[in-house]
């Protein structure tokens, strides 16, 4: 089985499994993503203003 079909495999098991959830705690499982998503962007953003800074010292 090749890579992009173990990933096909896993999503779409991934998507059944919040399926069986409530409309509530879907909600709250994409707001936590979300917050996640918002960590690694300013922890990104900051990381490469740090390498840019380091650059031009």
């Amino acid at each position: 089985m090749g890579h992009s079909s173990l990933m096909k495999e896993n999503r779409d098991e991934q998507r059944n499994e919040i399926m069986k959830k409530t409309p509530g705690e879907r909600l709250l499982a994409a707001l936590e993503l979300s917050d996640a998503c918002a960590v690694f962007n300013s922890a990104s953003r900051k990381a490469l203003e740090e390498k840019r800074a380091a650059g031009k010292a």
